[in-house]
């Protein structure tokens, strides 16, 4: 066997062993021949082949060829194409042959690997992966943890293509027949893709982030591959990598969990849809690499490699390596054949077995002796990228550049733009500035160097400097009297270190990269170089800027940890600290340099002028009696009177109104010269540390966000440049002593605290503040165009301070606004009112207020509230000439006309700080009711669907059982003695949750109720009310009665005597009366003339007479 320059290689091929030269084609599935070898007959048996033009053809297929080399034998099919330039050597053969292709100096040639027939022979065939055939180890089953009352996973399966379905087909029926998979019923469902390999097959991919999101992850113990190949030897020259072939699926899945593994499947040939399961540990399963790493780690505790040979494992990855050749290969084979004993397999095809150099983890790693590169294909790889069109795209190409940060210098700084690129907004705009920066990322990427892999015995060297808040350097160690780099570090600044002149940011930049260095270091000796004074800097200055905390990290990393040296080095750049230092000396002193860089003028002193003016400048804000007050002063200190002091505006913190005090000092100072001494440390900061470092970061807070008193530190900075010469000195407040500037300080607290308590109104500051844009949403008041037009009707103009004047002598609020004082609500305020008010509108959402008259100029701003039944309200006035017309209001209503409320906030609507909660705490109950209403509609819905599907699937069930009735039903076909179908039927339980949630979401209207209610006469007798209007009503009463009674007692006792007797007589006469003429209409016969007529009436009329003589 020869081998060639080019992808060539030659083989004795046939019965006659004739030589045979085969290029090496990685895109070929099948080996082919252009030529017949002696001896050798074609058949009849015939494939498909898609030709490199994409056009399918049929070939005829040569079998049962012998073929020799690389101490290989192995009988093979070809097919046969005379039509072709030259034999092509498939992926078929190139596994059984042990020929690969890799980059060699811009070139793709052929790679014989060292694994012999002799070696083959040696090692247990168990352990090479073939078509259909998964390792298995002897281990417990996993078991995996989800979130308690995670609900049931159900996402629907992706489409997918006929041919996507195909491809599967196969894989999923050796998985079956494996029991990897295995058929189920499961109530979790999750999506599977189809992924297609350069080869033409199709890869298994499961979805399962939605199981991914709700797992309780075990804690991450994979190693990280960085400090992985720190542990290389460097002495090491011989390697072998192992790659475990579908190793998670070695490991056994516990029965209770395999249901959360579950998917849909759909055979393309026989259409039946079924649900499958893993019985083995899912591909990307979140914790599999984890379990599967600590399972194997647990393994190899039972094998142990000769000395001298080291075995690392990432993973499913393992590296063996070693001095010589022979314990590389010995240990391999040994290693080999455990893996086939514990039922693991090894992908023949991708073992690289005593190589000199080994691609490891991935494609991009390329390890040699003391060494490790790029390999070609990853540098091609990034390069050919086109441009990004997408954030998506951005991310990917960070994620590529990512991985390969070590070997790029200064890598932060040149991926900048493509994080710039992320903030802004879709559609991304890719510029020609763009573009070069990428290219210029490439071309670094493409001439990155080789690094050194760390000889953990030697020390080493880290030179560190700063660029534009960002942290670079390089990781050295002298190999042969050079220095080789071992790995390029660069890291961005946190935004407050940002902002901190460039000798600070390297104590910073030291710190950051000295952790990042510590990963491949594994805590080896390690010289600091940088051109600064690290120590002098911490000890000196880092007391003005930096916090105490950070303080202490920088001490614990730079001065308190062993093995590490700091040394001030002239170097600047990565360059110079590979090629050597500068011959020119450059000047550079830390302090002065700080001093200088941090500093708003160069004059400014932070102890006391011998000359000028003395003043004491002091700032107060308290609270007092409930209510917060705030002022400032400013004191002469060479005759102790008040220069200056003031109110200021009641929401200022005590820092606010210390600055302003400062500002006013410094401008009683303008044009001269003078001291001002503060207590306040903040506000001496400002001017001496903080105020530069603020200005240098665009005046953002160390969360990136704008400062709360960006307007008024500004003013000061500006007013700090008026005094021709100048000091700041801090001194210690609330010190007892008679020393002039002890009294100074005493009397401008004092002075501060009586300012802010003095009537009127606060100091006229708006050109000063600046206020952030949540207090202005609080601050400012929108009116409409009526609103405006009834304040110019009034002849009201907007003040300095938000309220609208008059030139009267009082305060008039625009129609429909009020002046909210404490609880009570005013139309006007005198024009010497002295209280705190706020001016907004009482706006009845859903609670009518009363009008009431009182003491005051106003009406209140609530009142008691009592239920009623729902009914139609009366109409109110409430404050003014303003109606409202009261009616129910459903929650729809409220949330569309006042909007939805989350939480209870404000009830008055005024320019400043918010005193009621009313009118959100109707719309926030507004909203609850809804929402309950809602829910409980929807488990109505839900209820009613749950008996539907009971129904159904009973009757699914019936039919299954009917149709499988000579199999004995379903038990009987499965031969399950457990499937009985029990579904209970929750809807009425559902239901009553339902009723409950509309009885706790009910709640009846409130409203006033009319004076002549029907429950006047109980609100009369309840002690509530006005008692002194009950007795009044009492007591008049009484009087009227005592006058009309002695006129009405006669005239009642003869009505009554009259009635009583009239009822006695008149009914007695009555009834005889009746009695004769009944008598008279009875008698006589049917038939009289009207003479015997005549004589009876006479007859009766004179007994009638008779009687009546008698009686009386």
């Amino acid at each position: 066997m020869e081998q060639q320059d080019e992808p060539l290689v030659n083989f004795d091929v046939g019965p006659q062993s004739e030589e045979y030269e085969f290029l090496v084609d990685t895109g070929a599935d099948r080996s082919s021949l252009r030529k017949l070898p002696t001896g050798v007959t074609i058949g009849t048996k015939t494939c498909e082949v898609l030709g490199a033009e994409g056009r399918p053809f049929r070939a005829l297929i040569i079998e049962g060829v012998e073929i020799k080399g690389n101490s290989k034998y192995c009988v093979a099919d070809f097919l046969y194409l005379p039509h072709t330039e030259t034999n092509l050597l498939g992926r078929d053969l190139q596994v059984q042959l042990g020929v690969g292709v890799i980059p060699k100096d811009g070139k793709m040639v052929v790679h014989i690997m060292k694994l012999t027939q002799g070696d083959i022979q040696e090692i247990n065939p168990e352990v090479w992966a073939t078509e259909g055939k998964y390792g298995c180890l002897d281990i417990p089953p996993i078991k995996i943890e989800m979130q308690k009352d995670t609900p049931a996973i159900r996402v629907k399966q992706y489409p997918m293509s006929p041919e996507g379905k195909k491809g599967l087909a196969s894989v999923i029926e050796h998985l079956l027949k494996e029991n990897i998979l295995e058929p189920c019923m499961s109530p979790h469902n999750t999506p599977i893709l189809a992924i297609k390999k350069d080869e033409g097959k199709f890869r298994l991919v499961q979805d399962l982030r939605e199981i991914n999101k709700r797992t309780i992850a075990r804690h991450p113990v994979v190693p990280n591959p960085y400090t992985l190949l720190s542990k290389i030897p460097r002495e090491h020259t011989w390697f072998t990598v192992i790659d475990l072939k579908d190793a998670f699926w070695a490991c056994p899945l516990a029965e209770e969990c395999r249901d959360w593994f579950a998917f849909e499947w759909e055979h393309p040939d026989r259409g039946r849809k079924q649900q499958l399961r893993w019985t083995r540990l899912p591909q990307g399963y979140t914790e599999s690499p984890n379990i599967f790493g600590q399972a194997l780690e647990t393994l190899l505790e039972q094998f142990s490699p000769t000395e001298g040979v080291q075995i690392l494992q990432y993973v499913d990855d393992l590296l063996i390596s070693g001095e010589t050749e022979k314990e590389v290969k010995n240990v391999s084979i040994q290693l080999l054949n455990f893996f086939g004993e514990k039922g693991l397999k090894v992908s023949q095809s991708k073992l690289q077995f005593v190589e000199t150099e080994v691609t490891y983890l991935g494609h991009s790693n390329i390890i040699g002796k003391g060494s490790k590169r790029l390999s070609p294909a990853r540098i091609s790889g990034i390069v050919s990228i086109s441009p990004p069109k997408t954030k998506r795209d951005v991310r990917k190409l960070l994620g590529l550049f990512g991985y390969c940060k070590h070997w790029i210098d200064k890598y932060t700084q040149g991926v900048k733009f493509l994080y710039d690129k992320l903030i802004d907004q879709e559609p991304m705009n890719w510029t020609e500035s763009d573009e070069k920066q990428l290219q210029d990322l490439k071309e670094k990427l493409s001439s990155a160097p080789v690094l050194s892999l760390p000889d953990l015995k030697k020390e080493f060297d880290l030179f560190v400097n700063t660029e534009k808040g960002i942290a670079y350097g390089v990781l050295t160690q002298e190999w042969g009297g050079y220095r080789k780099p071992v790995a390029f570090l660069s890291k961005l600044l946190d935004p407050v270190a940002r902002g901190w002149p460039a000798c600070l940011q390297a104590v910073a930049a030291a710190a950051i990269l000295i952790e990042e260095a510590q990963k491949l270091t594994l805590q080896g000796k390690i010289k600091i170089h940088t051109p600064h004074d690290l120590k002098t800097i911490l000890s000196q200055r880092a007391q003005k800027w930096l916090t105490d905390s950070r303080i202490l990290k920088y001490e614990i990393i730079l001065i308190n940890t062993d093995n590490l040296e700091l040394t001030t080095s002239k170097s600047l750049n990565p360059a110079q600290f590979l090629s050597g230092e500068p011959t020119e000396e450059i000047e550079h002193h830390c302090l002065e340099l700080i001093d200088m860089q941090t500093k708003v003028r160069e004059d400014l002193e932070d102890t006391p002028l011998p000359y000028g003016r003395v003043l004491f400048t002091d700032g107060s804000s308290r609270v007092v009696e409930g209510k917060r007050t705030s002022g400032y002063s400013v004191i002469e200190g060479e005759k102790m009177e008040v220069l200056e002091k003031g109110k200021l505006p009641s929401n200022w913190s005590a820092q606010c109104c210390e600055i302003y005090a400062l500002k006013r000092g410094l401008d009683l100072l303008k044009d001269d010269r003078g001291t001002i001494y503060t207590d306040s440390r903040y506000a001496f900061g400002i001017v001496h540390t903080f105020g530069k470092i603020w200005e240098g970061r665009g005046y953002l807070n160390s969360k990136g966000k704008d400062l709360i008193h960006t307007e008024l530190i500004k003013s000061v900075l500006k007013s700090l440049q008026k005094p021709v010469e100048i000091a700041v000195v801090h001194i210690k407040g609330h010190q007892k002593g008679n020393m002039p500037e002890i009294r100074g300080n005493q009397l401008a607290d004092k002075t501060a605290r009586e300012a802010a308590l003095e009537p009127g109104e606060p100091v006229k500051i708006l050109k000063l503040e600046k206020i952030p844009r949540k207090e202005k949403e609080e601050i400012e008041q929108v009116f409409s165009e009526k609103e405006q037009k009834a304040i110019k009707e009034l002849g009201l103009h907007q003040g300095e301070h938000g309220p609208f004047e008059t030139r009267e002598d009082y305060w008039e609020a625009p129609n429909h606004l009020f002046w909210i004082c404490g609880d009570t609500a005013y139309t006007k305020l005198p024009g010497d009112w002295s209280g705190s008010c706020t001016i907004g509108i009482i706006k009845p959402a859903f609670f009518l207020l009363p009008k009431r008259l009182g003491a005051h100029l106003g009406v209140p701003v609530y009142d008691n509230l009592r239920k009623v039944d729902r009914k139609k309200r009366d109409t109110l006035t409430i404050g003014g000439d303003q109606k409202w017309k009261g009616k129910i209001w459903t929650p729809e209503e409220i949330i569309k006309t006042y909007g939805p409320a989350t939480w209870a906030q404000d009830g008055s609507w005024g320019y400043r700080t918010p005193i009621y909660m009313l009118n959100r705490i109707i719309r926030l109950q507004a909203v609850l009711e809804m929402v309950s209403n809602r829910t409980a509609l929807a488990l109505d819905h839900i209820s009613d669907q749950l008996t539907q599907t009971r129904a159904v699937i009973y009757q699914i069930r019936l039919a299954v059982d009917y149709l499988l009735a000579d199999e004995g039903g379903i038990c009987g076909k499965f031969n399950s003695s457990e499937c009985c179908l029990e579904i209970d039927d929750k809807s009425a339980v559902i239901k009553n949750i339902s009723k409950e949630i509309r009885k706790l979401a009910y709640v009846g209207n409130q409203e006033w109720t009319p004076l002549m209610d029907t429950n006047w006469w109980n609100s009369f007798w309840s002690f509530k009310g006005d008692w002194w209007k009950k007795a009044g009503f009492m007591i008049i009463c009484s009087i009227t009665g005592l006058m009309f009674l002695p006129c009405l007692i006669p005239f009642l006792i003869r009505t009554i005597t009259s009635t009583v007797q009239a009822s006695i007589q008149i009914p007695k006469a009555t009834s005889q009366k009746q009695t004769k003429m009944m008598v008279i209409e009875s008698q006589g016969p049917e038939h009289e003339n009207a003479k015997e007529i005549y004589e009876k009436f006479q007859k009766c009329r004179k007994n009638y007479f008779q009687e009546e003589e008698v009686t009386n």
